[in-house]
């Protein structure tokens, strides 16, 4: 007999783990095998990640009410790792989680965000009519049709923030040239009064969130002046001059956030990518995101070229296949393949690529990918090893790196800080 379709419960609060149960057996016809699964530690928490891969469940809920940061680590992670069938997520937040507990959950990139209260029907509701809409069981509630306008915003997150301006990604598709409204924190306290910006660049390469899009941006500053009717051309020059007084003023206001900021700013070193279907670099390690690097780990790339355009990584790490004779080959045609992208596509910045697990030296597996940039041993994927060519990596590249002349300064926004929210 077929199991039925997994669903884990990521979190403390048993009693809403157990009463969410009891909805889903009251209100659908929806069959789901629960599971509560707990951890209150670092490795632990991020170590839940490997359930995913190993039994691929069809519904995962991730509880912030308590190690928030932790959990929503791991949120971060399903929400930007590729699977063969990816679950449905719910980020649950309580009455008490601050207002950026519930901004970040639907940064991370999950698919649905509750507050958790004694009405759980609309959680088992939404959930069952995503996951298996025909096992619904009418509701019983009275509807209403609204004629209300409501502002939305798509989300957003800013990763640097410059005088003139700010880099930040979404998967709200604009192009160059476009001006749009913009929700972030330099309005907030009127550093640059306009919420609009003009679009001076977009990008679908080189990303660091699971969004689609990067864009930057520039402040308008402050609103444009459109003269009303009728006045007269001294009253429209002086209201003009006016405004560009403000832009001056409100510009050395941001340069100053700016400047005092820039002690706190630190961007991440290098970009490295880790394929392996056994996500080892998860697995009772310390949280990937706390490293100087940024770090990502997939099972297998969808397509090659497009998944190294999104991340360009300094650094590849590949763990293959035991090697039998049934998957010498596969191995060898996926390094193949993985070899011509970044001699095409990536030359300037030539990857160094790591393999594990094969039986073929290096010297060996460089003339036969004709790719000197690459490392091979028969040993299996380790995080200290990574850890350790990354550190010897990185410095290598520090000893080459140009540094720009007369660039603006930036502040790279932590994802945990408030102002990396923007909509």
């Amino acid at each position: 007999m077929a199991l039925l379709p997994l669903a884990y419960y990521f979190g403390d609060d048993e009693a809403f783990y157990k009463t969410l149960q009891g909805e889903f057996k009251k209100h659908t016809k929806l069959l789901l095998r629960f599971e509560r699964h707990y951890a209150n530690t670092e490795n632990g928490i991020q170590s839940l990640f490997l359930l995913l891969g190993a039994n691929k469940p069809k519904v995962v809920f991730i509880d912030f009410s308590k190690d928030t940061q932790e959990y929503l680590h791991l949120a971060r992670l399903i929400a930007r790792t590729s699977f063969e069938e990816k679950p449905l997520t719910v980020g649950l937040v309580d009455y008490l989680s601050p207002r950026e507990v519930l901004q970040e959950s639907v940064a991370t990139g999950i698919n649905l965000t509750h507050i958790k209260s004694a009405e759980t029907f609309d959680v088992v509701y939404d959930v069952a009519n995503l996951v298996g809409p025909e096992s619904v069981i009418p509701h019983g509630f009275a509807t209403a049709a609204l004629a209300e306008t409501w502002d939305a915003g798509a989300v957003a997150k800013v990763g640097y923030v410059e005088t003139n301006g700010m880099h930040l990604e979404t998967d709200f598709s604009v192009s160059k040239g476009d001006r749009f409204i913009i929700q972030h924190f330099w309005t907030k306290d009127k550093i640059i009064p306009s919420k609009e910006v003009f679009v001076t660049e977009t990008s679908q390469k080189n990303l660091f969130y699971h969004f689609q899009h990067s864009v930057d941006v520039e402040f308008v500053v402050i609103d444009e002046f459109i003269p009303p009717e009728g006045m007269d051309e001294a009253s429209i020059e002086e209201r003009k001059a006016e405004r560009e007084d403000l832009i001056k003023r409100h510009k050395k206001k941001m340069a100053a956030w700016v400047d005092d900021n820039l002690s706190r700013s630190q961007e991440k070193a290098m970009k490295f990518l880790i394929i392996d279907k056994d996500f080892r670099f998860y697995n009772n390690q310390k949280r990937a995101d706390k490293h100087p690097y940024i770090i990502r780990a997939t099972p297998y790339l969808k397509d090659i070229a497009d998944d190294l355009n999104r991340l360009c990584p300094q650094l590849i790490a590949v763990a293959l296949e035991p090697a039998e004779d049934k998957n010498a080959k596969l191995n060898f045609d996926f390094l193949e393949k993985l070899v011509s992208v970044l001699k095409r596509d990536h030359a300037e910045s030539t990857p160094f690529l790591v393999v594990f697990n094969t039986k073929v030296p290096t010297k060996e597996l460089r003339q036969q990918l004709s790719y000197e940039h690459l490392m091979a041993t028969d040993g299996e994927l380790e995080a200290e090893v990574l850890l350790k060519m990354a550190e010897l990596l990185e410095k290598k590249l520090s000893n080459t790196k140009v540094m720009l002349k007369n660039s603006d300064p930036r502040v790279f926004i932590r994802k945990t800080n408030p102002a990396s929210h923007a909509y």
